[in-house]
This record gives C-alpha cells, sequence and structure tokens, in this order.
C-alpha cells in the first residue's frame, strides 16, 4: 500500500505528510469554530429565554459525560500515539500507515473534544447557567488545541519510524 499504483501519481513521503496535516488541521480548526459556535447559541438561549428548563436534573450527569470525553479526548491521543504502537504500524503498513494512523488519532480525539462543546450547548437546555456554557466551552477548546496536530512533530514520528522499521511488504 505505500507504493502509488500506476495510474496514482507520485507523492513525495513529506509531501503526503504535509498535506494529510493541512487536511487534519483544517477539521481541527474547524470543529474548534463549531465549539465556538456552539457556546454562541448557548449564550442566545440563556439571553432569550427560549427553551430554558429550570430543573438542574441533568447538570450533574452532562459534566460528568462532558469530563469522560474530555479525558478520553486527551488518554486517547497518548495511547494511541505511544511510541511501540507507532513502531508496530511502521513494521505492518509502513509510512503510509504512520501517516493514516496520526490522522485518525487526531479526529478521533477532536471529535471527542467537540462533544464536550456539544454538552456545553446542551447544559443551557437543561438548566445549565451561563457559568456552566463557559467553563464546558473552555475545556472543550483546550481539549481540541491539546489535539491540535503539529507538523514538526508528524515529520519526526513519519520519519523516525520509517527508517526504524523495514519497509511493509
Amino acid at each position: 500500500m505505500s507504493e502509488p499504483d500506476e495510474g496514482e501519481p507520485r507523492v513525495t513521503l513529506d509531501a503526503r505528510v504535509m498535506m494529510t496535516h493541512r487536511t487534519a488541521m483544517t477539521i481541527v480548526l474547524a470543529m474548534a469554530a463549531c465549539v465556538l459556535i456552539y457556546v454562541g447559541i448557548g449564550l442566545l438561549n440563556l439571553r432569550g429565554g427560549t427553551l430554558h428548563g429550570s430543573s438542574s436534573n441533568l447538570r450533574v450527569p452532562l459534566y460528568g459525560a462532558a469530563a469522560v470525553f474530555a479525558m478520553c479526548s486527551i488518554l486517547l491521543r497518548r495511547v494511541l500515539l505511544l511510541r511501540f504502537r507507532l513502531e508496530s504500524i511502521a513494521q505492518r503498513r509502513g509510512a503510509v500507515g504512520v501517516i493514516r494512523h496520526l490522522f485518525r488519532v487526531t479526529l478521533m480525539s477532536a471529535a471527542m473534544a467537540e462533544a464536550v462543546g456539544v454538552i456545553a450547548l446542551l447544559i443551557t437546555f437543561f438548566g445549565g447557567d451561563e457559568a456552566d456554557l463557559i467553563q464546558l466551552g473552555i475545556v472543550a477548546l483546550v481539549a481540541s488545541l491539546y489535539n491540535y496536530p503539529r507538523l514538526g512533530t508528524w515529520r519526526q514520528a513519519v520519519d523516525y519510524f520509517t527508517t526504524a522499521a523495514p519497509k511493509a511488504g
């Protein structure tokens, strides 16, 4: 899979890393922008008084779910990017496999961080106030920024794991 087909143009490894990184970066930034939109909608909801629930029975479970998503977002990234896991992927799938793995992990972690933003919006419908909304919005943005892909790190990982591991066959 690391060799392109005859009809496919040859792309250098560094160019592939840059293209994949740019795509991941765009998606992560779009998800972070969505979190800001969720917070804005939540603020409009709270100030407009539309559909604002008076019961706070769901605040604690929503905070718990947000905490789980935020921690899973960070832990998933930490666990799936461990050295031995990347070595295994490089041995089985080569450089392209490492690039794809970096991309998938970034997307999964960013999606979990965005879920915290959705919970921030939901809390306004179930008895939450402006402080709840802003706190969860900040947590979502911090988790998103933690998951922001770094091009230099991606290049180093691909270079290291492709030169250290034998080519996938």
